[in-house]
This record gives C-alpha cells, structure tokens and sequence, in this order.
C-alpha cells in the first residue's frame, strides 16, 4: 500500500514540474547511468584482463615446466649412457683380470737386484735395459696411473746416490733441448679430489661453452668427490692461467658490473659429486658487504650467466620461474631457487665473510662449507 503511494506521490510531483527541472533531472539521471554504465565497463575489463594474465601465466609455468622437464630428462639420459659405460669397462676390466701378465716397474727391477744382494749402478742399468726391450713389443697395455710414482721417485733418489758414490753424476738431456712447460700456480679455495685443465686458446665462446658442459658431465669414478676445473691459455712455455674477468669476456657473459667489481681475484670452478654432479662457483671477496647488494639485486642475472654455459640455455626458464627465499645452512643465510616441483635448483650464500657459495643444491654448499678452510 505505501508503495502505490509513493508512486502516485512522484507522478504528482512530475506532473507538476516545471520544464527546466525537467530537464535538470533527466539530466543527472543520465550522468548517474553514465557513470554506472562506465564503471561497470571497467570492472568488466579489468575482469577481463586478469583472465588473460592468469591464463597466460598458466601457459608460461607450463612451458617452463616442459623445458625444465626436458633438461632433467637430458641429464638422466647423459647420467644413464655414463653409469652404462662406467658398467661394461668393469665388467672387461673382470674378466680380463686373470689373463694379465704381470708388468714390470723400476720398483721391482730394483727390489730383485737389492734381493740379489748385489746394488751396483750397473747392475740396476742392465735391469732397466731388459725391461725396456720387453715393454718394446707388448702383449698387453697398462695406464700409467698403475704406476706408484713415489716409489719410482724414491728408487731414483736411491740411484742418484748410487751414482755419486760410484765417483760422479751424469745428467742427459733431450735431444731438441725441449723446454719445460711451466708449473702453473692453480688456486683451490678448497682441496679437490682431481683437477682438469681446459686450454682456450682459438675457442669461441660457443665452443667454451660445449667443452663446459662436456666436464660437467663427465662423473668421476669415486664415489664422492670434487672436481675443479682451470683454464690456461697458450701452450708451452708461453701457457698462463687464464683469471675469472678474462674467462667471463670469453664466454660472453653478461654480468652486472657491481658484482664483477667487488669479486676477489681467486675463484674456482668445479664440480662435487654424491648421488648426482652439481656444478659450484667459489669466489673470494675483500667487499662481502658490496658482493651481498650485488647478489641481492642481480642474483637471476648472475646465476643465469654463470651457469647457461654448464646447464644449456633450458637454465634460464629455470631461473626465472623459481621460487626464491631465504634459508639457514650449516648457520649461514642462504637464498634458496625452488622449482615448479619444490626441489631446489639453486642455493648461495657468503661464508667467513669472504667465500661466495653459488652452486644446485644444498649437499654441494654443506660439502663446501665444510671444507673450505680460511
């Protein structure tokens, strides 16, 4: 009932209104509905905009996931082909084990004639003759890593004193007078198990990047254990130790120069292997303050650059839809990269104030962090 009052009040009220407040109303009704019809529109694109954003981070993750799936599978594969050869060279070793003849060393030469009871130099001279004429058409092939290197340096002492005894020294040089390559002082911020060198003399940075990948993958055969690799330029006398500035204007990469600048000048590049190989980066700074606001503001740059030439370029989709946050480990702070799975693809940190950790997983940093000694 007060509604058809009110109604017949307002047709009144219309009824007797003038043209101009007519005009006014219908005037401001219109705005009204514009402003309305307006606002709707905008939440209506709005709705629409964050319908394709979504779907369109959808398809970016899926895409990520794909690379980052197929990465993986690349490594098993490569992991899979290496555990099988490592498999069928032991099975040969086995069964060509009880065939061997057994091979002849200066160490043996040497323990037979001190047996003999007669140690002369020319009797050790005649020795070695003999094994060299039979070593001169072998029947089987042996590795010179078979050979117990600091025997054979302490039979040469032994012989050495021998000879000045006998009334003087000899000392032969090669024909061509041949000069030494250089020992080169290789810097390890941490002992590794093996080093292996990579000459990149002539290489270009598509070619750094093969023989880069190429170590990474290679798996050494203990069980646990750090691989580093340095790089030389140059060859004989002329052969230098290539540093970290020059190596990355080689491989072309595009670090940010904040975090160039405050790096030490020791670094080292390397692989540890446990269940799998996971490739580190160590760096030594005199500025740990300036090398944390580096990382901070640069850190998917800097692990992108550093690690594309190791991993492939299926790294950059890894690191750019990871996850990162901060972590404690070994009583450190840490920035963790997780991937669309939850695994970690990625962990640094700075330990003793002065060592930058960067490397696949946390077993590699716990590993590194207990052994570095500063």
């Amino acid at each position: 009932m007060s509604d058809d009052l009110n109604d017949k009040r307002r047709k009144a009220q219309l009824a007797m209104e003038s043209p101009k407040h007519k005009a006014a109303r219908e005037a401001k009704e219109q705005a009204i509905k514009a402003e309305a019809d307006t606002k709707r529109k905008l939440a209506e694109d709005l709705q629409k905009d964050r319908e394709a954003a979504q779907a369109a981070e959808i398809a970016r993750r899926e895409e990520a996931m794909k690379t980052e799936t197929k990465v993986w599978q690349e490594r098993q594969s490569r992991l899979g082909k290496i555990a099988a050869a490592k498999s069928t060279i032991e099975e040969i070793s086995k069964s060509d084990k009880s065939d061997l003849s057994p091979i002849r060393t200066f160490k043996g030469d040497l323990a037979s004639v001190a047996r003999s009871g007669n140690l002369s130099v020319e009797n050790i001279i005649i020795k070695e003759k003999e094994r060299g004429r039979e070593e001169a058409a072998p029947t089987r092939h042996f590795s010179l890593a078979a050979i117990n290197w600091r025997l054979v340096g302490l039979a040469g002492g032994i012989l050495l004193i021998l000879a000045i005894i006998g009334g003087g020294v000899y000392v032969v040089w090669p024909s061509g007078n041949t000069p030494a390559a250089p020992i080169l002082p290789v810097t390890s911020l941490i002992i590794p198990s093996e080093r292996r060198e990579i000459n990149v003399t002539d290489l270009s940075p598509e070619k750094l990047a093969a023989a880069l990948m190429a170590q990474h993958q290679l798996v050494p055969v203990s069980t646990e254990s750090i691989t580093q690799l340095y790089f030389t330029t140059g060859k004989g006398t002329a052969k230098q130790l290539v540093p970290f500035t020059a190596l990355a204007n080689l491989a072309e990469l595009d670090l940010p120069l904040n975090f160039t600048q405050s790096l030490g000048k020791d670094f080292m590049l390397g692989t540890f292997k446990s269940q799998t190989p996971a490739a580190f980066y160590l760096f030594n700074t005199t500025q740990p303050d300036a090398l944390r606001a580096a990382m901070l503001g640069n850190e998917r740059q800097v692990i992108e650059q550093l690690f594309n030439p190791l991993i492939g370029p299926g790294v950059n989709a890894i690191v750019e839809t990871a996850q990162v946050r901060d972590g404690i480990l070994n009583n450190t702070d840490v920035r963790i990269f997780t991937g669309l799975r939850g695994q970690t693809v990625f962990v640094y940190g700075l330990i003793a104030n002065n060592l930058l950790i960067i490397t696949e997983n946390e077993a590699t940093f716990s590993k590194i962090f207990n052994a570095y000694r500063p």
